[in-house]
């Protein structure tokens, strides 16, 4: 590499370094409580548990009482709109988000737990899940829409890690409930975040078609600490300009 190139890119780095936040804001986010009316996993279409600020889910969770349901979920996410250099990893160096729609098919909706199995609302290798939602679509399938926001992690779990499992009724939500999907890792300095990847559905009728085991496979990322890249790019610079015989 160029001595002028490398240079630019720690100057980019130190930039990003200036902020005493290594740390990415830990946020805590519930969404709107709704209506139990099938007391089903099809009540849950339509709802979306999206990051503001274009931040990462580290994990969420589906909750219930007697009458209504809601999600809550952990961001990696910014307090304001605005640029914050105290979270580059996700918003100084990578901004793009993108959208897809994955589906499966069915005959009709059911309010069989079962027809969720496999279901995958999840992002990319090294992309991080800023938002999912279910939805109806047309001939009998479902539509899943997740938006994946490209990360610098150094470290990406398959979608395979297994949750709780819960054994409930076939056509009720509660297999669903109260299973945290998603790391629950502490951040320190070498690791400042586990932003979830995305995950599916896994039931397994094997025991009972009535009564299913329910659970979550999920995949998380582990993102890096940029101040340790900046020292550890400063010593490489400090290097390359020992051995630069390049004249002027």
């Amino acid at each position: 590499m160029k001595l002028s190139k490398f240079l630019s890119i720690l100057i980019i780095i130190n930039d990003i370094c200036q902020s005493n936040q290594q740390y990415l804001s830990l946020t805590n986010h519930t969404t709107e409580h709704k209506s139990i009316i099938t007391g089903s996993w099809r009540d849950l279409l339509g709802v979306t548990v999206e990051c503001p600020n274009l931040g990462i889910l580290k994990n969420f969770v589906l909750r219930k009482n007697s009458s209504e349901f809601w999600y809550e979920y952990q961001c990696y996410s910014s307090k304001s709109t605005k640029l914050d250099r105290g979270e580059p990893i996700i918003k100084y160096i990578q901004f793009k988000i993108s959208s897809s729609i994955r589906n499966i098919e069915s005959f009709a909706f059911e309010e069989d737990i079962a027809i969720l199995h496999g279901f995958p609302l999840y992002c990319n290798v090294d992309d991080g899940l800023n938002s999912f939602k279910s939805y109806n679509g047309p001939n009998g399938i479902i539509l899943g829409n997740v938006k994946c926001h490209p990360l610098k992690s150094k470290y990406s779990t398959k979608i395979e890690i297994q949750t709780e499992e819960i054994t409930a009724n076939a056509t009720s939500m509660d297999g669903l409930v109260d299973i945290v999907v998603g790391s629950q890792e502490i951040e320190d300095d070498e690791n400042i975040a586990y932003p979830l990847r995305g995950f599916k559905y896994n039931v397994d009728t094997t025991s009972s078609e009535e009564k299913p085991t329910v659970s979550y496979l999920y995949g998380y990322s582990i993102l890096r600490n940029m101040k340790n890249e900046y020292e550890s790019a400063k010593q490489t610079f400090k290097a390359l300009r020992k051995n630069n015989t390049q004249k002027d």
